[in-house]
């Protein structure tokens, strides 16, 4: 999965997160600030996105806050879609990574499949606030298989 925003396929529901306010590449990023709590959501079934079942994703993506108080959570999921389980929540705080706000930073995760999930399941991809007061944009984001 790769979307610089320009292509929405698969992130819904439609949201003031999407802006051209800032834009790492193309003319859309989502944001996150105190009127948005959550930026749209990519969701798609893992069987639609991946060729065979990986033991190991990696995310990167181009994030930039307001200034140093400008923090949110990336956050991959997976979740049965039949009753909601979550299968896996792994997240990452932007504060720590942004060391020049104003500025595109790339950010990176990379985490394990768990032995459970099934191509039935989907993946969640999104931004969230956590209660801060300034702005937190992303764009650029790609995941990818690492085996």
């Amino acid at each position: 999965m790769s979307t610089g925003f320009e292509d929405l396929e698969g992130w819904v529901p439609p949201s003031p997160s999407l802006t051209k306010e800032k834009a790492h590449s193309g003319k859309y990023a989502i944001k996150v600030d105190p009127t948005i709590e959550y930026s749209m959501t990519y969701i798609n079934v893992m069987g639609k996105v991946m060729p065979s079942k990986p033991n190991k994703l990696h995310l990167t993506a181009w994030v930039m806050g307001a200034s140093k108080e400008a923090d949110a959570v990336l956050t991959v999921q997976m979740l049965n879609p039949k009753d909601g389980t979550s299968l896996m929540n792994e997240q990452m705080h932007v504060k720590e990574k942004i060391k020049k706000p104003g500025e595109w930073e790339k950010v990176e995760m990379e985490f394990a499949v768990p032995e459970k999930a099934t191509f039935t399941d989907e993946m969640r991809v999104y931004l969230w606030r956590v209660g801060s007061g300034e702005p937190v944009y992303m764009d650029d984001i790609e995941l990818s298989i690492v085996r």
